[in-house]
């Protein structure tokens, strides 16, 4: 499809990006549409005892909150270990990763992230034409879900970059430490208790040195009144 192809390229590159600026990859930013999901379900959850929504939350929809929080955490934790793997230098993808990006029902890829666009738009246009009260609260619940969705299924689906090792930067790294090595080189040789200790560590020296303390000593002795 084209217009899945062309929001995946955009979200390939800004995922790219976002690497480069934060050393995060895509799947960090998954990460965060699947807590947005967990925040729509959580609040309806809890409008379920405190009723904080013009509409109260119905018990079927309590129950199946639950379980669809349990998933939303797993989620989050895959993604979060992905993240981190690939930060450290990981070039294969855990097999979870690519359960998550199959995980469509009986949709392909491409179907399946179109199908939640055009939910995350209607539901934005439903919320900016009803404009519920309290506004905040309305616009978490009505749209956060959809969004969160969006955000998940379409950055799972974009291959983080590899670890970059910028090769001015290693060049420059290593003419600095073989700088430092000649300078330190230079200091010790140039150095008069490096050359007096090498000097006295040789045998030759040595034997010379006490050769003539040995001499030296008795006419010494001799000369004290």
């Amino acid at each position: 499809m084209n217009i899945d192809s062309t929001v995946l390229a955009a979200v390939t590159k800004f995922s790219h990006q976002f690497q480069m600026l934060t050393g995060r990859t895509n799947f960090f930013i998954a990460k965060i549409g699947r807590f947005m999901c967990f925040a729509a379900v959580a609040l309806d959850i809890i409008n379920y005892f405190a009723h904080v929504l013009p509409d109260k939350t119905p018990l079927w929809f309590l129950i199946l909150g639950v379980f669809i929080c349990i998933d939303f955490a797993f989620g989050a934790t895959i993604c979060d270990q992905a993240d981190r793997e690939t930060r450290e230098g990981y070039d294969v993808l855990p097999p979870s990763v690519l359960l998550l990006r199959s995980y469509g029902f009986f949709l392909r890829g491409d179907s399946w992230r179109t199908l939640w666009l055009a939910l995350t738009i209607f539901d934005y246009g439903m919320f900016i034409y009803t404009h519920p009260a309290p506004w905040l609260l309305c616009w978490i619940d009505k749209t956060w879900f959809s969004s969160g969705v969006l955000i998940f299924v379409y950055f799972i689906a974009v291959d983080p970059r590899p670890p970059i090792r910028h090769k001015k930067l290693v060049l420059a790294t290593e003419t600095t430490m073989n700088k430092a090595q000649q300078l330190k080189t230079a200091k010790v040789e140039n150095n008069p208790a490096t050359d007096c200790l090498q000097k006295w560590c040789s045998r030759e020296y040595r034997k010379r040195k006490l050769t003539r303390m040995v001499h030296y000593w008795p006419c010494r002795r001799a000369r004290r009144p």
